[in-house]
């Protein structure tokens, strides 16, 4: 990354995927600000997140917005089962920002509910296992299709079900060009790779 650009990394996955574990990473290594809905959610109520889920996400966005109209480096948190983020990404890249986007996933929804459970047990917060199986596919297909070709680079993290959100594996990463039709890509961990892409319905073709 650049040495003073303003930068938006986004951290996408599936409910208990292990996405603020890479934050907290992330944070530590590059200082900036922490965004994410359900830490706003978490702090309006602890004891009942889902009910002051849509105030939080109102939050969410406008600390996104302006942080973008003041050029502050952040670090943003989202499954990307939806794509309202987008418009985001373009607007931080009119604004001179280089974008990063990181997603880290499961072998399967199943593991994500799990973790999520796992979550609840140690005090964290619940996710309605209905809305962790809807979006776990459209998080998936989303980063791959709309999230990773508009940004300026991008990573893949598996998370393995070995050991709870402690073996987050880099399985690929790239640098796209500027006109967002070609990207230079180094892959980590083929046998991933090539199973991510599958998931999502795209054939692996080994160079």
């Amino acid at each position: 990354m650049e040495i003073g650009t303003p930068k938006l990394i986004i951290v996408g996955g599936s409910n208990g995927s292990g996405k603020t574990t890479l934050c907290r990473e992330m944070v530590k290594k590059y200082g900036f600000r922490y965004l994410g809905a359900d830490e706003f959610a978490f702090k309006l109520n602890p004891n009942d997140v889902e009910s002051v889920r849509i105030v939080a996400a109102k939050m969410f966005i406008r600390e996104i917005e302006d942080s973008i109209n003041n050029k502050v480096s952040i670090i943003v948190e989202s499954t990307l089962s939806g794509v309202s983020l987008i418009k985001h990404i373009k607007n931080a890249k009119k604004h001179g920002y280089e974008v990063l986007c990181a997603y880290i996933y499961l072998d399967s929804v199943e593991i994500s509910i799990l973790r999520v459970k796992l979550r609840v047990k140690q005090g964290g917060h619940n996710v309605p296992e209905a809305d962790i199986r809807r979006r776990f596919p459209r998080s998936r297909l989303n980063f791959w299709e709309f999230y990773r070709p508009i940004c300026h680079s991008w990573e893949l993290y598996y998370n393995s079900p070995e050991e709870q959100n402690k073996n987050i594996d880099l399985v690929a990463c790239a640098k796209v060009s500027l006109d967002e039709q070609s990207e230079e890509l180094m892959i980590s961990d083929r046998k991933q790779y090539r199973l991510f892409l599958e998931s999502n319905g795209v054939n692996y073709v080994e160079n």
